[in-house]
């Protein structure tokens, strides 16, 4: 038993005693179109409803709806926390709100690729490349939605690099990336 014991507590301090929380680690997601790790910051100028300046933010890591998520403030959300699972270029949004888990970004990127959430239509649009205050960026995907004019564009191993929000309600504002935390692969 003490053998057995003596063991296992090896084996713990060998392989860690904490809990990992899956694909979630940072590094792990560099390549994706949202590489969200704790810490990292990005830094957007906005007009609109928005004005000035805003940031999106990795603030931590849990658990949410049985799944390892980010903890992410989005921009322009007044604080507002989103909770995001990724796993490659998929990037499922749960709210724990309702406990109901969306996919926000689609894996599979192609050009004209629809896939449906949350009584939403996304459509995937490629772009060859994208420019922004924080430089031009290649390897680009738009996110746009049936139900209002509203877009993401997403870049690898930069993430969120522009966005336009209209509610239809009058209240827009758009927002584009000019720096972050971490190394952004730009072309210029």
């Amino acid at each position: 038993m003490k053998k057995t014991t003596l063991f296992l507590l090896a084996l713990l301090s060998v392989t860690g005693c904490g809990l990992k929380l899956g694909t979630n680690q940072p590094g792990v997601n560099d390549n994706s179109i949202f590489p969200l790790a704790s810490g990292r910051r990005w830094h957007y100028t906005t007009t609109g409803s928005c004005n000035g300046s805003s940031e999106m933010q990795v603030v931590g890591e849990q658990y949410q709806g049985n799944k390892s998520v980010f903890e992410v403030v989005m921009p322009c959300s007044g604080g507002q926390k989103s909770y995001f699972n990724i796993s490659g270029d998929a990037v499922q949004e749960y709210s724990a709100a309702s406990g109901i888990w969306s996919l926000y970004a689609d894996s599979v990127l192609a050009d004209n690729r629809q896939w449906s959430s949350n009584r939403n239509t996304y459509t995937w649009h490629q772009e060859s490349r994208v420019l922004t205050p924080a430089g031009t960026f290649t390897d680009c995907w738009t996110r746009t939605e049936s139900q209002t004019p509203s877009y993401v564009k997403f870049c690898r191993r930069a993430g969120i690099v522009e966005v336009y929000s209209d509610n239809k309600l009058g209240t827009t504002w758009t927002a584009q990336l000019y720096s972050a935390t971490f190394t952004l692969p730009t072309t210029n």
